[in-house]
């Protein structure tokens, strides 16, 4: 009862629970005789195969099985079947059972599902059929890896490189704390204003001081000779005696 009317219930609670069970046997008809009460508890007697949960694990364990083979027609036709018995999040009208252990499992696998179904279909150039679902679970489960290499690689096998770049997921900064991105060494940003690629300025800002274009640069003063230090066991030129 705590599930269907949380931690305070009616005082009619256990009379409505009664009465929605004779309404489910009344339902059921010559197999109404499936559902027992025993010692205050209400079960349900079934089949094999005639449970979902049940049935999709089945075709999700065969999919994962074929998938170290590289079938990927067999692993998107049991992918699929799979996924044809989900009828959304498990348990969905009752809230307090949407932190349960069994339903935060049933959720992990139906999305291993979606995962297979998409990679069979990238793997054998399907991308076209896919591409806007991946999109769809890409947005909704921003921390899932998968999707976002699946969403590129669709957008990419499409031929829509400019939109792969731009769904390559950027990294988060810490919260609270500032970044500051650096280029990368021999990058434009990297060097002194006013200098160009190709062309070394003395000092920061020379170029804008003097007025000067790189153009009109000569080597030398492009690349100024570069001095020895002593202080690495380098001696003047002069003390260097000629050889005899």
């Amino acid at each position: 009862m705590a599930a269907v009317w949380g931690d305070h219930p009616p005082r009619t609670a256990l009379a409505s629970l009664h009465n929605l069970f004779a309404r489910l046997r009344s339902l059921l008809g010559p197999e109404s005789r499936r559902l027992q009460r025993n010692r205050g508890s209400y079960s349900l007697r079934l089949c094999p195969g005639e449970l979902d949960a049940e049935v999709f694990s089945t075709h999700l364990v065969c999919a994962q099985d074929i998938l170290r083979a590289r079938d990927w027609e067999t692993v998107e036709k049991e992918s699929a079947a799979a996924l044809s018995l989900w009828r959304g999040r498990p348990v969905a009208e009752f809230p307090s059972l949407h932190g349960a252990p069994e339903v935060a499992h049933l959720v992990e696998h139906h999305l291993q599902a979606v995962e297979m179904r998409f990679e069979a279909h990238l793997r054998t150039d399907r991308h076209r059929e896919v591409t806007a679902d991946i999109a769809h679970y890409a947005a909704t489960h921003p921390l899932r890896e998968p999707f976002h290499r699946q969403l590129i690689t669709a957008l990419h096998q499409g031929e829509r490189t400019a939109d792969a770049i731009t769904a390559y997921p950027q990294p988060a900064p810490f919260p609270g704390r500032r970044t500051r991105h650096r280029p990368r060494p021999g990058h434009p940003a990297s060097l002194p204003q006013g200098a160009r690629p190709g062309f070394t300025s003395r000092r920061p800002g020379q170029l804008a001081r003097t007025g000067s274009s790189a153009d009109s640069l000569t080597p030398a003063e492009c690349h100024p000779p570069r001095r020895c230090s002593r202080g690495f066991g380098a001696r003047p030129r002069d003390s260097v005696p000629d050889p005899p």
